[in-house]
């Protein structure tokens, strides 16, 4: 299998945004009980995604 590039998961995504790390092993939902594998990032603007999804810009948001 060919090694995915950041183009062809960028081309498969449907929201694709630049974000800034704010910090490792956390998350600003609480329902997130392992915050192991999660960070929290501030989405600096977005690439790809449906218009509601501007929304985020400016805002910390968990990624998993």
């Amino acid at each position: 299998m060919p090694a995915k590039t950041k183009e062809s998961l960028s081309r498969q995504a449907r929201f694709v945004f630049v974000g800034t790390v704010q910090k490792l092993r956390a998350a600003n939902v609480a329902e997130f009980d392992d915050k192991e594998r999660t960070v929290v990032v501030h989405v600096d603007r977005v690439e790809k995604g449906p218009e509601s999804m501007s929304a985020y810009v400016g805002r910390e948001i968990t990624v998993m």
